[in-house]
């Protein structure tokens, strides 16, 4: 319920608007026979449910709006399809997130979507994805997005300025390898964060502002599957560096 419907007539400047119960009903007086167009308003999200016929004395009638389907399959680094792998997809509109586990082959699905913009994450075990994301657009019956997942740990960060913790830092992290991922991570107020990445060497660098001066730090941590790694970024004084 709490959805808000717009009814506009097709071709003409006849609206009428109306809001649903806790039912999912609504009732709008006033329309006149003829096609209309629905646009529905509901968390955050605005659907169209094109060409709604309104008869004369007309009876109940349902606005349907059609779901989509995103399935596809959690994989590894050689391809192959993982079991037990927990699927995490947020819809990015509202914060609503939804949660499946992959059958023995691989598979996972979310039979029903709105169209909008959804986040996608993926552990099993000590394998993590990458940050993921698809969109789903409106007329769409199904959309397949596979997700891979690495060895992972997390890594607890520190940044301090002078021996003392500084937030609001933003560090860069790439990792030594063909596939060069990068991962951004702020630390809160108390100049702490955590992030998970995969196994293997990474480089991290920051640097920060307070006033006028200029702060920076430039180091690496080396991450093991299912290890929790620590990273203290304390930053000293930097310098602009410009040529041609």
């Amino acid at each position: 319920g709490g959805a808000d419907v717009t009814l506009q007539r097709s071709g003409g400047a006849l609206s009428r608007t109306g809001r649903t119960g806790a039912d999912g009903r609504l009732f709008v007086e006033g329309l006149y026979p003829g096609d209309y167009d629905a646009t529905i308003a509901w968390e955050g999200r605005t659907v169209t449910v094109s060409n709604v016929t309104i008869a004369e004395r007309q009876g109940p009638t349902d606005l349907a709006v059609r779901p989509t389907a995103l399935d596809g399959y959690v994989l590894d680094l050689a391809g192959h399809r993982m079991d037990r792998a927990i699927v995490t997809v947020t819809d990015t509109t509202n914060g609503t997130s939804f949660r499946a586990t992959t059958a023995a082959d691989g598979l996972f699905a979310f039979p029903s979507l709105l169209p909008g913009t959804f986040d996608l994450a993926a552990t099993q075990g000590v394998r993590q994805s990458l940050p993921d994301r698809e969109w789903i657009v409106t007329g769409s019956d199904r959309v397949q997005h596979n997700v891979t997942v690495y060895p992972a740990g997390s890594v607890s960060v520190r940044t301090t300025l002078g021996g003392a913790p500084q937030g609001f830092v933003t560090l860069t992290f790439e990792q030594r390898s063909a596939r060069r991922f990068v991962r951004v991570a702020t630390t809160d107020a108390a100049g702490e964060a955590t992030i998970s990445l995969p196994a293997g060497t990474w480089d991290a660098h920051a640097r920060h502002y307070t006033g006028n001066a200029l702060w920076a730090y430039v180091g690496s941590v080396e991450v093991a599957a299912g290890v929790p790694a620590t990273l203290t970024a304390s930053l000293v004084p930097g310098g602009t560096v410009s040529g041609v």
